[in-house]
């Protein structure tokens, strides 16, 4: 399937959110093992058949891996960071998708990427709504698919209760963030390196409700109507670097951490962000000069 007819997928789902809001039954922590269970495959399968059809996945790819909390501290701001490293030159990621099986919306966001970003590395937050396996699926700009997936126990963080004070939330909307960082490198065994002044690392913040339709604005008793960050756009330089394809589960106040190469000393970094009342936000950041530094 093409990132088109992805995009395009993961919008016809969106548009049964408000009868899909409770499709899954809650489950207890006596459930199966993690994707042992008949249901638990059978989920999966339906999915997997909505989103890339007879496409084969691969799960056995040692150079993707996935680190997310076994038992969440929050269901409703569950960290999830990717790691890919290309394998061979010319090699690199067009598509990152992630995928809670068990919650109402299943497909949590899908990244076009950029080859820019070379070897991948994503941090964001998530809303898991059950105990549930949690999937990254890269394609690779030669149309293979590789999956890496955990389970994760959370529960309730699609109809976790919202900002008792909204108009607080709503006067914040839109406002955005950048924290910039020096990223890690892996040194060989005995050996010191510089890091590449070209290497950055940053996150961008913006501040979002993110309602999920599911939650009770806790005044009125009433449910909240979903109002959530649908698209995010990161540009540096004037050349996109990825889109994001957001929904429900992207937690309140959606943050994206990313690494990418940029020869520029001083790159300017441009952020689009839309919801789904046709609301833009736009913010840039001129980044700081960074300076090699010894790895360690």
């Amino acid at each position: 399937m093409s990132n088109t007819l992805k995009f395009k997928t993961v919008l016809s789902i969106l548009a049964l959110i408000t009868v899909s809001c409770f499709a899954f039954p809650m489950v207890n922590s006596s459930q199966a093992a993690p994707g042992q269970s008949t249901q638990d495959q059978e989920i999966w399968q339906d999915l997997k058949d909505d989103l890339y059809e007879n496409r084969a996945i691969k799960t056995k790819a040692n150079w993707l891996t996935m680190q997310a909390p076994y038992r969440a501290h929050d269901a409703a701001l569950v960290p999830i960071t990717i790691h890919a490293e290309p394998q061979k030159t010319g090699q690199y990621f067009k598509a990152l998708t992630l995928i809670v099986d068990k919650n109402p919306v299943p497909v949590a966001a899908v990244f076009e990427l950029s080859p820019k970003l070379g070897t991948l590395h994503i941090e964001t937050r998530i809303r898991i709504d059950q105990y549930s396996n949690v999937r990254a699926i890269i394609e690779t700009n030669d149309g293979q698919l590789y999956m890496v997936s955990k389970f994760v126990k959370a529960a309730g963080g699609c109809s976790a209760p919202a900002m008792k004070d909204m108009d607080a939330k709503m006067a914040m909307l839109g406002r955005s963030k950048l924290r910039q960082f020096t990223p890690a490198q892996k040194v060989p065994e005995g050996q010191s390196t510089k890091l590449s002044p070209e290497l950055r690392e940053v996150q961008v913040m913006v501040r979002h409700p993110n309602y999920s339709g599911m939650q009770l604005n806790q005044e009125t008793g009433y449910y909240i109507p979903a109002h959530y960050v649908s698209e995010i756009q990161v540009s540096v330089d004037g050349e996109q670097l990825m889109k994001v394809a957001g929904a429900i589960s992207l937690s309140e106040d959606p943050v994206i951490r990313f690494r990418f190469a940029s020869k520029s000393k001083q790159p300017m970094l441009n952020l689009i962000v839309r919801d789904t009342k046709k609301n833009e936000f736009k913010n840039n950041w001129q980044l700081k000069a960074q300076t090699s530094q010894q790895g360690s």
